[in-house]
């Protein structure tokens, strides 16, 4: 027998007593002491049981389920918001139309010339040399610019003196061509260019061999019927004349697909049209090459 301290006492007498079982001595064995002592720390000790913790497993599940569901929410919205980017951004509303592609362009006319200014930036070059060259021998040759936006060719080619040929800017989008004519206007040269609306895969309005230079420039891609176009650039471009386009390189074409042409789809296109003098050269580095073939 061993006597435990004082204070212990009272508290296995309160333990024998709340159990009811009435202590005879405040005399215990040191198992009972123990016992009586780790029985009166768990059902004094401030820190709750495990279970009170934990949540129950319902709660668990629901809260599992609710998780999955915010995430697939989240997930949905990263993926639409992707969607967007290449359809309306990149696509510019190719896949769903011409209705489309005009409403873009109308709704982005305004900013159109801003976000293309470092791309135009050395069009004094890098065009209108090609345009030289496949003007100087037939100053008088009337051009078409097939999807001329704000005017960027159109206004290229008027500014040079020595070519006084008729100046065509063709477009889908009248708020496009708004924009163009002011700005021939502003350089003084809004007699020097027709603009007409409409679209590039239908030139019937022109007979066959009516231009010595047909241009269209980041474009084709967001054509409806990119191949039916080319034969009407094609077909309306007369003998020795030159067709000067655009394509997308092969990295860049893999963005659209379905819809892009390659240098390389290009140039085996404009074989089968009977086109043997077409050469490729990097235009935009990245992003475009520029197929000028002669007819």
């Amino acid at each position: 027998m061993r006597d435990v301290p004082g204070n212990v006492a009272p508290r296995a007498r309160a333990l024998d007593e709340g159990s009811g079982v009435r202590a005879k001595h405040c005399t215990i064995t040191t198992a009972d002491w123990f016992y009586s002592a780790t029985t009166f720390h768990r059902f004094t000790d401030d820190r709750p049981p495990l279970e009170m913790i934990l949540p129950a497993p319902q709660t668990m599940i629901s809260a599992i389920i609710a998780a999955m569901i915010i995430l697939w929410w989240l997930g949905g919205v990263v993926l639409g918001g992707v969607l967007v980017y290449w359809t309306i951004i990149i696509g510019e509303g190719t896949y769903f139309g011409k209705p489309v592609v005009r409403w873009i362009y109308s709704r982005g006319a305004g900013m159109y010339d801003r976000v293309r200014r470092t791309a135009t930036a050395t069009d004094g070059v890098q065009l209108a040399i090609p345009l030289r060259v496949a003007l100087w021998h037939q100053p008088t040759a009337a051009a078409l610019d097939v999807a001329t936006g704000t005017g960027r060719v159109p206004l290229l080619l008027a500014a040079e003196e020595w070519y006084s040929g008729a100046i065509i800017g063709l477009d889908l989008t009248p708020a496009m061509l708004r924009i163009a004519q002011h700005k021939a206007a502003a350089h003084g040269l809004a007699e020097r260019i027709e603009w007409q609306l409409g679209s590039g895969d239908d030139l019937r309005r022109w007979p066959d061999a009516s231009f010595g230079v047909v241009t269209c420039l980041e474009a084709l891609e967001y054509f409806p019927r990119p191949a039916r176009a080319v034969r009407e650039m094609w077909r309306v471009l007369a003998a020795d004349g030159t067709l000067i386009i655009s394509t997308w390189t092969a990295h860049h074409a893999r963005m659209l697909p379905g819809k892009a042409w390659t240098a390389s789809k290009m140039t085996a296109f404009l074989r089968s049209l009977g086109c043997a003098s077409i050469e490729t050269h990097p235009w935009q580095i990245g992003q475009y090459d520029l197929v000028i073939a002669v007819k």
